[in-house]
């Protein structure tokens, strides 16, 4: 009866419907959910709460089908990943919400976890456009060239799959931008990409992934005691274990750099703040890079790798760590661990693939902070972040001033505007010259950080 009640609530009121995996209730970044889950609910409660409109999330089932009301937000956990009837179980939802008039549908390809559910989206946003409503895909990834994922995916760069997978995903970015009304991205690199694709900017709003301003922070001294580690400088690594992350390259320039310098064991830990991503442990390949960083660390004390950390140990790690070290082999999305780094106000080593996220940061200097995605370029910019030349409290002015421009209550203003634009030009659903002359969807090959110059 009381779930009765609070439908009622919303079936007249509703306006936007978000589609997106979504943390537990009570927390921001739970487990058994995908990264965009904690970036959802970060971004819709400002939004909610600012402009007052009711807004449900139609997520996946984590214990069992769920409704409830939480913060102002109706969360429907209606699906499961890797379901062949999610789309069909999400209709039948929204069918119950006449006055819905956006829906939007956050996507990284690993959402669902059906491949063949990701492919039909935009036939499910075709649908909801011709009934009147209002479409916006939030691309949370763009990569068009799958050469620089081959070890993440498990592809031979110059093999056929190779091939025809990063021409069909060039097709499906195409066919996504054409159909929904908008497109958002988290980054003006991913725009970038896909207005080289042959999409126009207006069709493309880039909102930077937001920053949470609020989240609890422990003394430095404190939480590194908690960890064992008080007389040790940390370098944290935080998230999932992940070759395009570069999780490998990060432990052999430290572990060389120890062994370079055996003076510096008791002077520092790398922490990796993570553990394997329980949605791709089922492939082969993602087995055995897991197999090769357990043998890489196994038997080095100053290397503690944690598994995955729930949220309430989070502000501990963030907290207790001198630097954050991004080293990332490619730029396929925005960074999670970095908008954290940057709630927490830390130095940051970074890797050149990704300075593009740091296009607000212009006070950094790329030499300080910069280094190539290989072992040698790491090693030396760690060995420098051990010296006296280190510019923390620069990094970290300059971090705290990125977390205020990036303040999630900040972007949220900017994410309703596009859910609800003051004047909304009625787009006909017709192919437009040169809207995407075909050669575009086969560029030459392009590199993440060229891409992004």
């Amino acid at each position: 009866m009381k779930v009765t009640a609070l439908l009622k609530g919303y079936q007249k009121a509703a306006k936007i419907a978000v589609i997106s995996s979504y943390p537990p209730k009570g927390t921001l970044y739970g487990d058994n959910v995908v990264g965009i889950a904690s970036f959802t609910k970060n971004f819709i409660i400002p939004l909610v709460s600012q402009s007052k409109v009711k807004a449900i999330v139609l997520a996946e089932i984590i214990d069992r089908p769920d409704i409830y009301e939480e913060r102002g937000i109706l969360v429907i956990r209606c699906w499961k990943r890797q379901s062949w009837g999610i789309l069909p179980e999400i209709n039948r939802q929204l069918e119950q919400f006449k006055s819905i008039s956006s829906v939007e549908i956050q996507l990284e390809f690993n959402n669902f976890g059906n491949i063949w559910v990701t492919a039909c989206l935009p036939l499910f946003s075709l649908y909801h456009r011709l009934k009147g409503k209002r479409t916006i895909l939030v691309l949370h990834q763009v990569i068009t060239d799958l050469c620089e994922l081959s070890g993440h995916l498990g592809l031979d760069p110059k093999s056929f799959k190779n091939l025809f997978f990063s021409i069909a995903i060039r097709l499906y970015y195409y066919l996504s931008c054409f159909i929904n009304n908008n497109v958002i991205v988290l980054e003006q690199t991913l725009a970038d990409r896909l207005h080289r694709l042959g999409v126009p900017y207006d069709k493309i709003k880039t909102i930077e992934h937001g920053v949470d301003k609020n989240v609890p922070s422990i003394n430095k001294y404190q939480a590194a005691k908690t960890l064992g580690l008080q007389n040790k400088k940390i370098f944290l690594v935080f998230g999932f274990i992940t070759w395009y992350k570069g999780t490998d390259l990060i432990i052999k320039a430290f572990k060389n750099l120890l062994r370079e310098n055996p003076e510096l064991k008791s002077q520092v830990q790398l922490v990796i703040a993570g553990g394997p991503n329980p949605h791709h442990l089922h492939e082969k390949h993602y087995q055995q890079f897991i197999r090769n960083i357990s043998r890489e660390i196994k038997g080095q004390n100053n290397i503690t790798l944690t598994g995955f950390v729930p949220e309430k140990k989070i502000s501990l790690y963030f907290s207790a760590a001198d630097l954050v070290v991004l080293p990332y082999r490619t730029l396929m999305s925005s960074s999670g661990p970095l908008s954290l780094a940057l709630s927490f106000a830390k130095p940051l080593l970074v890797s050149k693939v990704i300075a593009p996220l740091l296009r607000n940061g212009h006070a950094f200097s790329e030499k300080e902070i910069l280094f190539d995605p290989e072992e040698v370029s790491l090693k030396e910019k760690l060995r420098w972040a051990l010296s006296s030349d280190f510019p923390s409290k620069k990094m970290i002015t300059v971090a705290s001033e990125l977390r205020t421009l990036r303040d999630y209550n900040l972007t949220g203003k900017i994410h309703f505007r596009s859910l609800f634009p003051k004047k909304s030009p009625r787009r006909k659903i017709i192919l437009k010259p040169n809207f995407c002359p075909t050669w575009k969807l086969f560029p030459k090959n392009i590199s993440s950080h060229e891409a992004a110059v």
